[in-house]
């Protein structure tokens, strides 16, 4: 392949030539870097192969120049500096960093990618730390605590444990007040259990008008997830947290997390996906998301159009109260689910929160009666032309008369399969007009 076609290659990688006078060659390494200014040793090969370019490795000879390029992007105080006369290791041992204020620190990179600081000018208490505080940095969070004078005393990655309350059901929980401004706050009586990234990401598809299915399996994936699928272009969207790029303390290892995402990407490149697009949604506030979502998907869309401020008020959406609201105005539990693009599981477990916080009046056991869920439901069976052959009170009396699986003919009532025995299968529209 001629050079010209390599650096195609490249970019559809999002990289370029460090130096555009180096030669490439498809299977050794050459200096690259991409759109944020990180720089990486890569090879065409593995990038084809589903390798992710890896910034902060110690097989890579830039990784102390990108921690100082990932300090400058989100606007970390210049009074903070990357020791260079060091070697990295890895992210969960200690490096070095110089604070003009109070000299050198110690702290792993994971770390200091969630608290930025060092730690005197972190936990120095009572004192804001160049304009760090909470009232300053994220007034967007100034209605959850409860003491309006805490804003003004702590920084934002402080450890400071501050007494919180739910704008929406008025549910009161302590946490640092770094936990808060790194992963937001989450009620522990009526969240809805879905990420900002994702809110992020619903936000931008639905200005964008795109079908998509959230929580998409596929014939072949093995029983993997994948955040969004566009199901008219053929698009898949992951929107990657922390977990995927750096060791936690919960769940998988960094090792397995990113096996797991290499076998993910395989699987839908393999099987026909066009696009399989990777958001770092490693940190959930606003600047960073709206540029990785920028980054992202610009190639693809024209994020040009893209409401910001509607984004975000779409991200702090709380989706158990949306539900409660659409079923006050009388919409039926299936069409909320269409609405809201949330599975039923989901929906019904909303609403029994928000029958809890006296939000609605939902009767999971009645409303169940009413859809025959529990004295079964109607269903009526057609030949594969569409033609009518019969309706039986329950699919437990369908199974008895013509020996079909039960769980098949629940699979075609629900669209998750075309036939179960030879015959089509549908939920008998007088019962149906009750869900």
């Amino acid at each position: 392949m001629d050079q010209d076609t390599l650096k195609i290659m490249l970019k559809n990688y999002g990289l370029k030539l460090y130096n555009e006078s180096d030669i490439i060659e498809y299977s050794s390494p050459v200096t690259c870097i991409n759109q944020e200014g990180y720089i990486v040793r890569a090879r065409l090969s593995n990038l084809k192969s589903g390798t992710s370019p890896r910034f902060f490795h110690p097989s890579n000879p830039f990784t102390l120049i990108n921690i100082q390029n990932w300090c400058k992007l989100n606007g970390i105080p210049e009074n903070i500096q990357v020791n260079f006369k060091q070697t990295y290791k890895n992210a969960i041992e200690p490096m070095i960093f110089i604070c003009s204020i109070h000299g050198e620190f110690k702290k792993p990179l994971c770390d200091f990618k969630k608290y930025p600081t060092c730690y005197f000018c972190t936990n120095t208490a009572n004192v804001v730390w160049e304009g760090n505080s909470i009232e300053i940095q994220r007034p967007d969070l100034i209605k959850y605590f409860k003491d309006k004078e805490d804003i003004k005393l702590y920084p934002m990655y402080s450890s400071k444990i501050v007494n919180l309350i739910c704008d929406k059901c008025g549910t009161e929980k302590e946490i640092p007040v770094r936990q808060l401004t790194i992963n937001g706050f989450s009620c522990d009586n009526c969240s809805d259990n879905i990420s900002i990234p994702e809110k992020f990401a619903r936000g931008i598809l639905s200005q964008l008008q795109m079908e998509y299915m959230t929580q998409k399996t596929f014939n072949w994936s093995k029983n993997k997830r994948y955040d969004f699928y566009l199901n008219n272009q053929n698009i898949i969207i992951e929107t990657h947290g922390l977990q995927h790029y750096e060791e936690i303390k919960r769940g998988k290892s960094l090792e397995k997390e990113q096996e797991n995402d290499k076998l993910k990407y395989n699987l839908a490149l393999e099987n026909g996906i066009k696009k399989y697009i990777i958001v770092d949604c490693r940190y959930s506030n606003f600047e960073w998301l709206k540029e990785k979502f920028i980054n992202s998907l610009n190639s693809y869309f024209d994020m040009s159009k893209i409401d910001w401020q509607d984004v975000y008020n779409y991200s702090m959406k709380n989706y158990m109260l949306e539900a409660c609201k659409l079923y006050n105005d009388g919409f039926k539990l299936l069409d909320i689910c269409k609405l809201l693009k949330i599975s039923e599981t989901s929906i019904r477990n909303y609403l029994k929160i928000g029958t809890n916080l006296k939000l609605c009046n939902y009767d999971s056991r009645e409303i169940m009666h009413k859809v025959g869920k529990l004295k079964g439901i109607k269903v009526d069976q057609y030949d594969l032309d569409n033609n009518y052959i019969a309706t039986y009170e329950s699919m437990c009396e369908a199974t008895r008369k013509i020996n079909v699986s039960q769980s098949k003919i629940s699979l075609c009532v629900y669209n998750k399969r075309k036939t179960a025995g030879g015959f089509k299968w549908k939920i008998h529209p007088l019962q149906n007009n009750l869900c």
